[in-house]
């Protein structure tokens, strides 16, 4: 939309730029604007070579708006792609309810030695209960366990992704 949305590199051609602008005005079309990191995309691994820019936006139309007025858009944390995930969601959503999502197997309890051992005891245990309640026990048991064994886990990674959430600020 404009030079003051690009950070490093060569600019862009200014044509291409005022046509994408006057066609966002013709469209009569609205930024939704947005929570999270500017950049939307970004390339290179020093500041010297680093390109940032806000390539992607949500446009809405103004009919659009005020049907869903009360909706944002969240730019969320960069991990493996040069692009930021973008959600819309409504305002009111709570990000920090938690929700009982049942049961889920975690691959890093592969990588200990305990895990194992956890679910031949819960299968032992087990032995003549039918197979849905047998494997409600197994996974009843793996939960308690990793409770233990991995509890600062889901902090660590709160913790990290904050801190890669400033840094890409």
């Amino acid at each position: 939309m404009s030079y003051g949305e690009k950070e490093g590199g060569v600019d862009r051609n200014r044509r291409a730029m005022v046509a994408f602008r006057e066609t966002v005005d013709d469209l009569m079309l609205r930024d939704l604007g947005f929570v999270g990191p500017w950049y939307t995309w970004e390339r290179g691994n020093t500041a010297a070579t680093r390109i940032r820019e806000r390539l992607d936006r949500f446009l809405c139309s103004a009919s659009w708006f005020d049907l869903y007025s009360d909706f944002v858009v969240d730019h969320l944390l960069r991990y493996k792609s040069d692009h930021v995930a973008m959600v819309l969601r409504p305002q009111t959503h709570n990000t920090r309810r938690k929700k009982n999502r049942g049961f889920r197997f975690e691959t890093c309890w592969l990588l200990d030695e305990g895990c194992e051992s956890v679910v031949k005891d819960a299968w032992v245990h087990s032995v003549g209960a039918e197979l849905p309640q047998r494997l409600t026990s197994m996974a009843r048991d793996l939960a308690g366990w990793s409770s233990v064994k991995f509890k600062k886990i889901h902090d660590q990674i709160a913790h990290t992704e904050k801190r890669l959430f400033r840094a890409q600020l």
